[in-house]
């Protein structure tokens, strides 16, 4: 449920053009965000969000996916990526998300009214001299290193999970952070034109 405390780096060595907030700020929201990891757990994961605190999420959904192709092999498994999906999430939406929460994770409510209540200052360099260096106002999204983050993005991206999954009841859909991940009984259940979901390994004879 923590986010890195450092601006990721692109193969170059440069970081990313991300905001990556005070390292004192980012510190401190580590420490709180690790000390309520059971109540984010238990929040969001009955609702399919699994990047709040379950740990080895990735590697307990693809064991999951496996038993349930070993069980009946003529599932069907499926992703989907939300390119960009931190950047992009409204702040409102997150706001709303964060209402949602139980009353001893009303902090983060009030952290995310704090830090967020203005423009954020996103920096990209757009040549390889210093100068050339133009920096942006952003009024979505996340800052990349807030250890908060996975719960800003998933209390905004809540109500879509809810959604996707109500549309397609026949289908075991769970999600990590901004990436999809399920498997129904066949192809017809997910995949059609309006979606754009496809089927990127089927049956249990080609899982690894």
């Amino acid at each position: 449920a923590s986010g890195k405390l450092s601006a990721p780096m692109k193969n170059d060595g440069t970081p990313r053009p991300t905001v990556t907030g005070g390292t004192f700020r980012r510190l401190g929201m580590s420490a709180c965000v690790a000390a309520c990891k059971p109540e984010l757990v238990s929040h969001f994961a009955p609702r399919g969000q699994q990047c709040c605190g379950t740990r080895g999420a990735a590697e307990k959904l693809a064991t999951l996916r496996r038993l349930r192709l070993q069980q009946d092999p003529s599932r069907v498994i499926f992703n989907a990526d939300e390119r960009n999906g931190f950047g992009c999430v409204k702040r409102r939406a997150i706001a709303q998300g964060l209402e949602a929460l139980p009353a001893k994770l009303l902090w983060l409510r009030q952290a995310f009214g704090r830090f967020y209540r203005n423009d954020s200052k996103v920096f990209f360099r757009v040549e390889d001299g210093e100068e050339d260096v133009i920096t942006l106002m952003v009024k979505r999204g996340v800052h990349q290193g807030d250890a908060a983050g996975m719960v800003y993005f998933a209390a905004g991206f809540d109500e879509a999970t809810q959604i996707i999954r109500a549309e397609f009841p026949e289908a075991c859909i769970q999600f990590f952070a901004d990436d999809m991940h399920g498997d129904a009984p066949d192809r017809e259940v997910v995949c059609t034109p309006q979606n754009g979901l496809r089927p990127f390994r089927e049956g249990a004879a080609s899982m690894p």
